[in-house]
């Protein structure tokens, strides 16, 4: 039996601009109030911490050279720009019953684009499909936000098939348009061969140092990281949504399998991003939209 949750949240029942209007209501407190806010100013000068002063804006390097509590003042230099980059391949649309990573991270993508628009902020989209890469303008026009919502919309509808995409080769592309001062967020379940992790990991070393804040949503679903409904020892049949490989494979051994795949993910792409000071967020589909957006922004 659905839960209310399941039931509440079925694409077929509310379209993209309805689930974006909803759920930005409670995070849009007027231009810049929120956790957008910040990224595109600049340094103007130190004043003095008194009573009441956000600790966050304190100098804690120079309070360790005057042993003063100075905070930094800072001036808004320009309105940001946001790009959402995609990942479309066949992975992401697992497990196929529901599609939910895909339909989460769409749906995520909607609510952030709905409340750029009411910040006056300009944001655009990038997809990767068969090998395709489609990148939107960036733009803050009412029409920018309906065409994005109608091409997220298209997206989130059409048939689930086979995907032969190239993630990572198509985000090494796509690197160098995405320019410089921009936030990105990069919407992906990291499914890709363990060959291509060090030109990815190099690809978003690199928006970092063009003074990019980069933001890696790692979308999984539950049954990607342990199959728990199998009796032990019960074998299960498995099938490559690309090639169409069907092998056999015991609980246990999935279970191990999938936990070294979760432990190679971590060590080998988020850790060495985390050391360079790229943030990294947990996307588990499984969650309510509104959890999911307070927990990755």
């Amino acid at each position: 039996m659905q839960s209310l949750n399941e039931l509440f949240e079925k694409k077929e029942n509310r379209s993209l601009e309805i689930i974006a209007k909803e759920n930005s209501e409670g995070l849009y407190h007027g231009k810049h109030k929120s956790p957008f806010h910040g990224f595109s100013s600049e340094f103007k000068e130190y004043t003095h911490f008194q009573t009441g002063d956000n600790p966050r804006q304190i100098d804690w390097k120079l309070y360790g050279k005057t042993e003063k509590l100075y905070k930094k003042r800072h001036q808004d230099e320009r309105n940001i720009q946001v790009i959402f980059v995609l990942d479309t391949s066949s992975s992401m649309y697992f497990p196929v019953e529901n599609t939910l990573k895909m339909e989460k991270a769409i749906q995520w993508i909607a609510i952030m684009c709905h409340i750029l628009h009411l910040q006056h902020d300009a944001f655009g989209l990038v997809l990767f499909q068969n090998n395709t890469i489609t990148e939107t303008p960036i733009s803050n026009s009412k029409a920018h936000l309906q065409r994005t919502l109608e091409q997220l919309e298209q997206l989130r509808h059409s048939p689930t098939k086979p995907n032969e995409t190239n993630f990572s080769e198509g985000f090494l592309t796509v690197m160098e348009s995405l320019g410089k001062k921009k936030m990105i967020f990069l919407l992906s379940d990291l499914l890709f061969p363990s060959s291509e992790y060090a030109e990815f990991i190099q690809a978003c070393r690199s928006l970092a140092f063009r003074n990019n804040q980069l933001t890696l949503l790692h979308v999984f679903h539950p049954s990607e990281e342990s199959v728990n409904e199998l009796k032990e020892g019960q074998q299960i049949t498995l099938s490559d949504l690309e090639t169409k490989e069907v092998v056999q494979i015991s609980n246990s051994v999935l279970n191990q399998t999938l936990q070294q795949l979760k432990k190679q993910i971590d060590e080998e792409i988020i850790y060495p991003l985390l050391q360079k000071g790229i943030r990294s967020r947990k996307f588990n589909c499984e969650k309510p939209i509104g959890l999911l957006i307070k927990e990755t922004i």
